[in-house]
């Protein structure tokens, strides 16, 4: 007994007769319904209602010709193909389902690719906003205990005030010295010290508005971009598709673009001053890249960007996971990058040094 889908139903087969069926309805949009099952990895209510009509003994020998059956089926076979005509289903029906299906699948994209981009933008303007506020408190905080402020960086020390801010609680906080008597900073008063803890209070909660965007990037990153997220992470893949626009335009972009995206300055000093032209744009914040050796992070850019623009790609036309075998593949070719170039190249010396030493040579 075999359990197949087609595109117009699902069908029990057994010696090559079709014993029972539950066609689709003959239309478009159901069609596309089904068709979004199916690439989803979703077990069809036609399936199951297929299977709820079979015995014990019929359901223990069941064979099924997709992965997706696996959990319903004791064996995968190789697919069949059964005719549409016989059923009376005609192939204009799929033409029109598979329209209206990539219609709704490039809409959702476009949709989430401006969401993406918006919460992108927004976590860049909280960073801006907490590093200005943080400078205002430590400039602030500094008239009164510069002692703290000096000794301490900015993230501490507004941890610090958000729980207590006059001197000796944030010394206790802090761990510092007991303060002398001849301390420098100045004397203030209650409203100032609460002017402290409500600042440090709104940069806390500016850190919380960040931690909460950066999970919904995740969480649609995932969604959207599974194989770029693999590769490059939730919020420099996030980056990525801002930067491009979209993702779709992001997978238009040939691998050497994708590897320059966030280095357009850098890019047109190079070609209006000359001098080094840069390996790598905004993927340099993957630790692949800026934990390794000098000499080998221009290869290993070359390398990700290869994966991460095939990733876009299969991402927005198929949306398949192939995430396992692109990360397989990365670490391959580092890993023959770090044995083909383990020490750092030999430094060329420049034409004047090369100049000067041939002067030498024709005096001697």
């Amino acid at each position: 007994m075999i359990l197949t889908t087609q595109w117009f139903g699902s069908f029990l087969i057994s010696q090559g007769d079709i014993i029972d069926k539950e066609l689709f309805p003959k239309d478009p949009e159901e069609i596309a319904k089904r068709l979004n099952g199916l690439q989803s990895q979703d077990l069809l209510k036609e399936e199951l209602s297929l299977i709820d009509r079979l015995s014990q003994e019929e359901r223990r020998t069941l064979e099924g010709d997709d992965p997706r059956l696996s959990d319903l089926c004791n064996k995968i076979i190789d697919r069949l193909e059964l005719s549409p005509g016989d059923h009376g289903f005609e192939s204009s029906l799929l033409h029109e389902a598979t329209i209206l299906l990539a219609r709704e699948s490039l809409s959702a994209t476009v949709e989430k690719d401006k969401h993406i981009n918006q919460a992108i933008n927004m976590t860049d303007e909280l960073i801006k906003s907490k590093n200005v506020l943080c400078e205002r408190l430590a400039e602030w905080y500094n008239i009164y205990f510069p002692e703290a402020v000096s000794a301490v960086d900015h993230d501490r020390l507004v941890e610090a005030v958000n729980v207590g801010s006059n001197r000796g609680e944030i010394s206790v906080l802090l761990g510092l010295p007991k303060l002398s008597a001849d301390h420098t900073g100045s004397e203030v008063g209650e409203d100032e010290l609460y002017q402290y803890s409500l600042l440090s209070k709104q940069i806390k909660n500016i850190d919380k508005t960040m931690d909460e965007a950066q999970g919904y990037i995740k969480r649609s990153m995932e969604s959207v971009a599974p194989n770029l997220t693999a590769l490059a992470g939730p919020m420099v893949g996030a980056r990525l598709v801002a930067l491009a626009g979209s993702l779709e335009r992001l997978s238009r972009l040939p691998a050497s673009t994708v590897q320059m995206l966030g280095a357009e300055k850098a890019l047109f000093r190079f070609l209006k001053h000359k001098g080094l032209p840069p390996k790598h744009g905004i993927i340099f914040m993957l630790p692949l890249i800026h934990s390794a050796p000098y000499w080998q992070r221009g290869n290993i850019a070359r390398t990700l960007a290869s994966k991460i623009s095939l990733a876009v790609k299969v991402d927005f036309h198929s949306g398949r996971d192939i995430s396992e075998d692109l990360l397989a593949k990365v670490d391959r070719q580092v890993e023959i990058i770090r044995k083909k170039y383990p020490n750092p190249p030999e430094q060329k010396k420049s034409k004047k040094r090369n100049k000067r030493q041939r002067k030498r040579k024709r005096r001697k």
